[in-house]
Parts: C-alpha cells; structure tokens; sequence
C-alpha cells in the first residue's frame, strides 16, 4: 500500500592481473553494489493449491520471470594474445527459474515495514585462493509491521531455485572452442506442518470427514427441448441439496459450485454402512410455469472409500418410475474436509485428434462384400470418423490416398472442447442404464464401417499436468499434455474382425488454458434480428499473432424419414441433425484482448476475441442452434461449438448461469486487506485458528559448480598431457548449506535476539493464524558484517588436475575487456530487452530530505 524506494547506487570493480610466462595469470579482482536508499512497503499475499501430489524440485515447474534468459546471451568477442599464447574470448550469461510444491495450502499472509541506510555486497576473486562473498551495511530508523496469517494446511512443502549461469567460450589455455561455465543453483524452501493434523482424516471408523455429494450429469433423457429443464434433488446426512435446472443438449450437465453440496461431516464407519447410509436422488422435470414433475427416484450408496473417494467412482444412480429406469444420474461421492482440489483435478479442456488411421482394405471387403470398396490411388473424400460423447457426434473427415492393400489417412480437424469433468469421458460400467460409452465409428460414404469404445484415458496425472508439455515451459503451456492411445475398430457386431487401426491424440489442458467460449458460457436466448457480441478463447493462443477465424451456426434439424443416409456425416444431437444455416457463414481476422470477466481475476482473464454475430437472415423465431468456430493452428485445423442458442423475441438465460462456479475452483479473486474484515475470518475459523500447532522448518544454500565443455584439445600440446579427445570436465556441485532444518528455526532466522525472532517468528509452534493490529516494532540500528569464503580445495587435483583454476584465470584475466564490451552493448540496445534508455534527472540533495508527507504505509 503506497510502495515506495529510493536508492542512490554504484557498481565498482577493482581488478588487477599479473602474467607470469606460460604459466596461468595471477588475477585479482572485487566487484560489487554501495549505495544507500530508503524503502517502505506493505504486501499483501494469498495461496491456495488446487493439487495435494507434489513434483521432482529439480523438474518443477519453471517461472516465467526469466524467459529471456533461459537460452544464454551472449556478448561481443575478445581477442588478445598473452606472449605467444593467442586468447579469443565471448562472455555470456543464463538464467532461469524453477518451483515445487507438495501438500495442499490455502492461506494469506501480510507483513510490511519501512527503513533507510546504506549496503555494500562484494564478490572477490583471487586466482590463488578463490572466491569470498562480502555482505556489510547499516540500516537505521526500522519499523516493522509483524506479519499476519492465515494457513490451513497439513503439511506442506514450498521450494524455488534459481539456475544462473556465467558463461565463457572461446580458445584459452589451450582448449578450441570451448564453453566454460560457472552454475550456481541458490534455492530456499519453507515447510508449514500441523501437528496432529492426521487424526480427523484417518482411516479409523469413528474419524470424521465432510461429505461432498455432487452430481455431475444426467443421461438418457430422450428428447431436446428447450421448454424443460432438469433438476437432481438428493437428501444426505440429513441435508436437502439441490441443482439449479439445466436444459437437456444430449445429456443435462451441471456445474454449480462445490459449496452447494456439502452435507456436513460424517463417521467413516456411518458412510459405508450402504444398509442405513443410503442416499436418495430424485429427477426432477422444470416446466416453463414452474411447475415441477417428479420423474423418478435412484438410491446411491458408498461401500468402499478410497483416498476419500467413495467407489465406484463416478457413482452411477438409476431412477427408477414403475420399476423402470427412465435416466441415469452420474455423481462424485467424497468424503474429504477439502473437496476443492480434486475437483480442480477434474476438470480440464480436452482436444482429440487423430494422426493416422490404418484402414485394411482385405478386411474390409471381406466384411462388406456387397460395398463398393474405394478404389486405389482415389482420394478418401468419403471416409470420416465420428466421435460420440455425451449423447452428441463429432466429425473429422480423413485424408489420404487409397492404397491395394491398407491405408494410412488422417484426420484434418482436431476437437476442442471447453473445460469439463473429465470423468464424463470414463467408459460406462457394464451395469450401469441408459449410459453411452464415448465412442468412435468409422464411416465409409453413409456406411458404418467399423466402430469401437474409447478406452480410459489418464487426463488427470499430476506429474503430467505440472511437468510434461509439447513444447516446454509457457512455449505450448505446461499445463499442457498430449496422451497418444491406439485404437482397434471392428465391423459393427463384431469384435474379432479389425477393420481399421486408429492412433488418437487427446490433449488435455488447465481450465484457463483451454478453448472455449467466454459468452455464451450457458444455453441462452438471442433475440431475431439482433446483433450479439461472441467471446472464445483458444489452446496455447500467442498474444501477438494474428488468427484467422470462420463462424457458422448449425440448426437442430429432425432427420427426414425417407432420407436416413442423405445426412450419416452430419453432426448430430441425440437423434436429430444439426446442418448449416445457409449465408450464416462469417469470417474474423485479428489479435487477442485480454479482457476481465465474470468469476476470473483481472490479471488471470484468458486472451480473448470477439465478433458481432447477427441472427437475421437465414433464421427464424424457435431456431435451436449452435456457433461452430474454427481456426488453423500451423497446419492443424481446430473446431470447437458454442452451448446452444435459441432464436426468440428478446435475450435471455436458457438456465442460471453457473459456470462461474467451475472457475472458482481454478483462481481465486484477489481482496485486498481489510482489519476488520480479517479478524472476522480468523474468528469464524475458531479453533482452528487458536491451536498453536503450526511448526515450521527453513532450509536455505546454494549448489556451485565449474564446467568446462564442448572442448577440442592441439594434439601433443604440452600444457594439457595426455589428453587429446573431448573429457567431461566438471568439478561436480559442492554445497553450501546456508540454513538447514537441524539448525532450528531460530538459529536460522539469526538467534533469539534477531530481528525475526523478535517479531514472534522462532517460537518454534505458530498458531494457524494471528489477528490484524496497527502496532509495529521499532529498531534504531542493524548492522551487517557477513563473510563466507568460498575456496579451492588443497586437494583438488584427479582428472581436473588445476584445469579448473587455470581455465577461471584465463577467463577472468579479459575481464576488463568484457566488461568493457558489456556497457557499450548495454549502451547501444538499452539493456537486455532491447529498451531505449532515457535519461533521468539526478537524485540531487534528496538523502538529507524527508518525504512531505510521508506515504501511509
């Protein structure tokens, strides 16, 4: 609040190098920062984790804050001549960043304060010794306002490491074309741990959790009207939850918020109990006057859990009228304090794709003898594969040339869809009524030629999600991964006979990253005639390219009775068609907007695009219709469809717009401090705020090493031995523990008497939070005075044999030169992105000067 800093700086170095003949120079030098300054600041800050499965620390996920370092930056060349010895230098840098998580954490925390003084760090380098870190200052006048938190959590683990490189290539000491570097691998980490915290979620009878009973879909209604809505009502642990009405579009899908489901805690023992734990679900019909029709009645029980998810999973309830099963209700049972994060696990942005498709034309005309099979060297205009999911069929037409004896086409289209419960895609368990598999079938002309299940797919693996992409870290998104699968179709009815091999692609993507349409975001009434503004977004879409689009709206038609194979390649919803409105075809050319939206933070809203779509011409009042988008990413064509429209006499919601409830689960959005509003929360939480059983643990240091590659060594030249090929050197990473966990927090944080501890950091156990106050903490002085030297061991010698000291001298002995080189490019370019440098009036006499007024902190 009201951030401010003021320093006034300079970069010095002292260098000096002394050649003594062949052998390697003697090279001094200390570099380094004083200046002095003032700053105040408060910061307010807030985590929650959608994801309890940690990841490898040195594969995590990397931070974009370095994306310009990741590939080195190299300076112009340095050539000199030491005697007889010619020296061609390059200096480069690198750096990049990286993060790790395990546990789950929802929290916030606000700490501030306000100083002045003056700093001095310092590197030395001696080519004799090696290296010593210098860290000296003063700062006077502290006030410091003690942090305040709030931390829910069990246990959890946080760590950052940093990867900065310095760079050398060139032709020194003997060694062509070579890249020295010196990596540093600084990390920290922090661990928050409640004691005790493991009783309540135990896997004893008698321990306590808090049931989530959330219904996901209903399936088997057979008819699309837009007149009816659909509602789940269930009764569990003695609580009546409820469903906001949604219309039926093959399947009826929910997506109210998780909050709404929670039927309070519950005995492990009382839930598996599937004779006296039974939860009752009813269907219930919405009419358009509000009048509500009970269609039946299904019962759902929970007779195993596991990793509190009640089994099977997802539970599928029949209901039941007269004895017969008139729909399913698919449901997610769980039996967990904290259902959030495997909801967020759930639900992703999905695209299918499918590279190749074997076809094998013997199996074929044997399985069809009466089809006219295609013809070799034709074109596979006629061939398509249909994917059904949802009580709705995609199609993506194939390609490729006919061949005698098989096949290879391919898919020209991928299918995008908005994000979703990706257990929607789960093959129906065998038992389980009026349920529909995904699954795929292979047309010929308007001949079903083959047709198969889609199998399970894994879309939700953590170590996936968080550290495998296409592309690398924020190039196609790392919370991007691709699933291949491969797929054996056989002729309908038959399972023995494999008419066509089908590789699949499914991609799956975070909910922010994926496609899908901003508005609508639900079933919704367009007024005829009007002009209504569409938002999308798109997969890994790049912020400043240009993206061609064409729009098209599709109208549910009835299939006509005498024409059952005129349309056996159109999409189709349940039984009915869904074909092109004629003229309706309109194109965009442009850029994404990043633009604010409804149940997304301002700084997380996706880059979006618009078009003013109108519903004149071609449409009428009573249309049922879809928007289908599409785009070419590369050589790749993309489609994706809106919800479904209705063209009527004035705009309105079809059904409450829930959706914002399926992106809560992704971001949260952000509040700014309030005391009041903050000592209300720690008091609603109660007991849990109270315990003082919150222990921490801090570890700190840092991983050098030196590493000398890519090396071609003068055959028979004296200074290097025997060594005439391309060795790995390396001097391995040597540590230095800067905090470890053994030193206790308040050893760590400098001693009972440091500033940290005095502001209540090292009691060792914390309770989870600590209530807002105005008071702050003063101190007049602090001294720095911190040496650590960081040396040549006596005894490096094996394979490095002084190498590695030989080879930093040569380097460090074109320092100068380098540096030199440094601030004429710096000057040139404006620094390292590229930016003009302007110039800026100069502090003048403002140290001696205290700010009018003083910004509130």
């Amino acid at each position: 609040r009201k951030p401010y800093i003021k320093v006034h700086a300079g970069i010095f170095l002292n260098f000096s190098s002394q050649f003594q003949g062949i052998a390697a120079p003697k090279v001094f030098w200390r570099a380094g920062i004083k200046g002095h300054g003032r700053v105040q600041a408060r910061v307010l800050g807030s985590m929650n984790t959608t994801g309890d499965t940690g990841s490898d620390p040195f594969h995590a996920f990397k931070l974009p804050m370095f994306e310009a370092y990741e590939k080195p930056l190299w300076f112009e060349k340095v050539d000199f001549a030491t005697g007889s010895l010619p020296i061609s230098m390059e200096p480069g840098f690198k750096c990049t960043a990286s993060m790790y998580h395990h546990g789950r954490f929802k929290g916030a925390a606000r700490f501030g304060g306000k100083t002045r003084g003056w700093l001095e760090p310092a590197l030395v380098y001696d080519s004799v010794r090696g290296f010593d870190t210098q860290f000296t200052g003063e700062l006077k006048d502290i006030e410091v306002w003690p942090p305040l938190w709030l931390m829910f959590t069990r246990r959890f683990e946080l760590g950052v490491m940093l990867k900065p490189s310095l760079l050398m290539r060139g032709d020194f000491a003997g060694l062509e074309r070579a890249t020295m570097a010196i990596e540093g691998r600084p990390y920290g980490n922090v661990t928050v741990i409640r004691e005790g915290a493991g009783s309540r979620g135990s896997s004893s009878g008698n321990s306590l959790q808090k049931l989530t009973v959330y219904p996901i879909r209903v399936t088997g209604i057979p008819v699309v009207d837009f007149n009816k809505k659909y509602k789940v009502k269930i009764l569990a642990n003695g609580q009546t939850l409820e469903t906001t009405p949604q219309v039926n579009w093959g399947t009826v899908e929910y997506r109210d918020h998780i909050s709404l489901f929670s039927a309070g805690v519950i005995p492990r023992a009382v839930l598996m109990n599937t004779s006296s734990s039974k939860i009752p679900v009813q269907l219930v019909q919405v009419n358009p006057d509000a009048t509500e029709v009970a269609l039946g009645v299904g019962v759902a029980t929970c007779p195993s859990v596991m990793n509190g998810e009640c089994q099977p999973s997802p539970t599928s309830v029949a209901i039941m009228n007269n004895g017969q099963a008139v729909a399913t209700v698919q449901m997610a049972i769980l039996w967990q304090d904290n259902p959030a994060p495997w909801f967020s696990s759930k639900i992703r942005g999905l695209g299918f794709s499918f590279p190749q498709v074997i076809l094998r034309e013997d199996t074929l005309t044997a399985a069809f003898p009466n089809h006219q099979a295609p013809q070799p060297g034709s074109q596979a205009k006629q061939i398509s594969m249909h994917l059904v999911h949802n009580g709705q069929t995609y199609v993506v037409g194939l390609v490729g040339t006919i061949g005698t004896q098989q096949s290879a086409l391919a898919g020209d289209t991928m299918l995008e869809f908005g994000p979703g419960f990706i257990d929607t895609w789960k093959p129906c368990a065998p038992s389980a009524q009026h349920c529909e598999s995904p699954r795929l079938e292979l047309y010929a002309g308007a001949t079903q030629i083959a047709t198969a299940t889609m199998p399970q797919i894994d879309f939700a693996s953590q170590t996936s999600m968080q550290g495998t992409s296409n592309s690398g870290f924020m190039g196609g998104s790392s919370s991007e991964m691709t699933i291949p699968s491969t797929i054996a179709l056989s002729a309908p009815g038959t399972s023995g006979v494999t008419i066509a091999l089908a590789t699949m692609e499914a991609k799956a993507v975070m909910t922010l990253q994926s496609s899908l349409f901003l508005w609508p975001r639900s079933p919704t009434v367009v007024k005829l005639g009007s002009t209504e503004t569409l938002k999308w977004t798109v997969s890994g879409v790049v912020r400043a390219k240009d993206y061609g689009f064409t729009l098209e709206a599709y109208k549910l038609t009835k299939a006509a009775p005498m024409m059952p194979k005129a349309h056996a390649n159109a999409r189709k919803v349940l039984d009915r068609l869904l074909l092109p409105v004629a003229a309706s075809n309109q194109s965009l050319q442009g850029q994404c907007r990043a633009q604010p939206m409804p149940g997304i933070p301002k700084d997380m809203a996706p880059c979006s695009f618009e078009y003013n779509f109108q519903f004149g011409k071609g449409f009428k009042s009573g249309d049922q219709i879809v928007i289908r988008v599409s785009w070419t990413a590369g050589s790749v064509v993309h489609e994706m469809y809106s919800p479904p429209l209705e063209v009527g006499t004035a705009r309105r919601l079809l059904a409450v717009d829930d959706t914002a409830g399926i992106y809560d689960i992704a971001a949260t959005p952000r509040r700014l401090w309030n005391q009041e509003a903050w000592n209300a929360r720690i008091d609603q939480r109660g007991e849990g705020c109270n315990r003082r059983d919150m222990r921490f643990d801090i570890g700190a240091g840092m991983l050098v090493r030196g590493k000398v590659d890519s090396i071609d060594v003068p055959k028979g030249f004296p200074m290097i031995g025997g060594l005439d090929q391309q060795p790995a050197l390396t001097t391995g990473f040597r540590r230095f523990n800067l905090v470890d966990k053994d030193s206790g927090l308040a050893k760590a944080l400098g001693g009972k008497d440091s500033l940290p501890c005095q502001m209540g950091l090292c009691q060792g156990y914390l309770p989870g939070c600590s209530k807002g106050s105005d008071k702050s903490l003063y101190f007049p002085v602090m001294t720095f005075d911190h040496n650590r030297p960081f040396h040549f061991r006596n005894n490096s010698k094996g394979k490095f044999g002084g190498l590695m000291k030989q080879a930093l001298a040569y380097a460090f002995s074109t320092l100068p030169e380098s540096i030199d080189i440094m601030i004429k490019e710096w000057n040139k370019t404006g620094g390292f992105n590229h930016k003009k440098a302007t110039t800026t009036p100069g502090p003048g006499e403002w140290w001696n000067m205290r700010p009018s007024p003083t910004p509130a902190p």
